[in-house]
């Protein structure tokens, strides 16, 4: 395997995942889950791209993308990005529910810092990859995210200087290993600010360790 690089960068990482009010891959067709995983990533390497960002890597219901920190603007980016994929994925919702009967909703983790993104190569097969802490911690954070919220790090918080309103500090924090605690904010787009007091147990979020 054989890989083209870009070299350690500073970038802004936003893993984007779908999430269901059932375990919608357990009720969907193949054929219809694919239309679905198929509209929303097109959704968003498009929205990834008209932000500044590219999509890096793709799975079965999630996505991870990169905003280089040109004129250190790569958090302002990656947030402008999530609002308007969690919006517009949010609009399509209805319109999911009433033809495949299952609720479908974006999540967003973001974490800023230093990757290194690039082409790999494997006979003839190329895919796009980037590695590095900021992408393990985005996609630790989307897991923390409620449907329809997007989480930051502190770094990401931090680099968008006066920060809107709507973002807001978690009561927790956490600790990625021998890491220090690492305060989190949140925000959803198409929430009222107080929604995080009367949202549903059914949308806890899962937990998992960051990826290595």
């Amino acid at each position: 395997m054989t890989s083209e690089m870009t070299g350690r960068r500073p970038m802004a990482a936003l893993a984007l995942e779908l999430r269901g009010s059932t375990r919608f891959y357990e009720v969907l067709s193949p054929e219809s889950l694919f239309e679905i995983v198929r509209q929303c990533f097109a959704l968003g390497e498009a929205v990834m791209q008209d932000h500044g960002g590219q999509v890096c890597q793709i799975t079965a219901n999630s996505l991870l993308a990169g905003f280089p920190d040109g004129e250190g603007r790569a958090a302002e980016r990656a947030v402008g990005a999530s609002r308007e994929i969690i919006t517009r994925v949010s609009d399509w919702a209805g319109q999911w529910q009433e033809r495949f009967g299952v609720r479908i909703c974006a999540s967003v983790g973001i974490h800023l810092g230093a990757v290194v993104a690039g082409d790999l190569a494997a006979g003839q097969a190329r895919i796009r990859a980037m590695v590095g802490e900021p992408a393990s911690v985005a996609q630790f954070l989307v897991r923390r995210a409620r449907p329809d919220e997007f989480v930051l790090s502190e770094a990401v918080f931090a680099a968008l200087g006066a920060a809107p309103e709507d973002i807001r500090p978690l009561p927790q924090t956490v600790s990625l290993g021998e890491s220090p605690l690492m305060p989190m904010y949140f925000c959803s787009p198409v929430h009222a600010p107080d929604y995080r007091l009367h949202v549903s147990e059914q949308w806890q979020p899962r937990m998992a360790q960051p990826a290595v």
